[in-house]
């Protein structure tokens, strides 16, 4: 019981990233959902008739970090894209 405990915090520590803030724009602007702002901190997703599906769950995860630790700003508009 003890060692499984160890094993999960050890799994967790591994699936540490280290995410540079570049390379991030740089993936999502590749994606036709969402459309990143460096200069007003934005990223706008697609919403409604215009999204095409092409966020997954690692383009999620790069969006999550870049509002909670870079102060970017999510907006969803539906007729933007």
């Amino acid at each position: 019981m003890y060692s499984l405990k160890i094993n999960k915090q050890n799994k967790k520590m591994k699936n540490n990233k280290k995410y540079n803030e570049e390379d991030l724009i740089k993936s999502l602007a590749k994606k036709r959902d969402c459309i990143v702002s460096e200069s007003q901190r934005t990223i706008t997703i697609a919403a409604g008739k215009n999204k095409t599906n092409d966020l997954g769950n690692g383009s999620w995860g790069k969006i999550d970090y870049l509002t909670n630790y870079r102060e970017y700003k999510i907006y969803r508009a539906s007729d933007v894209l």
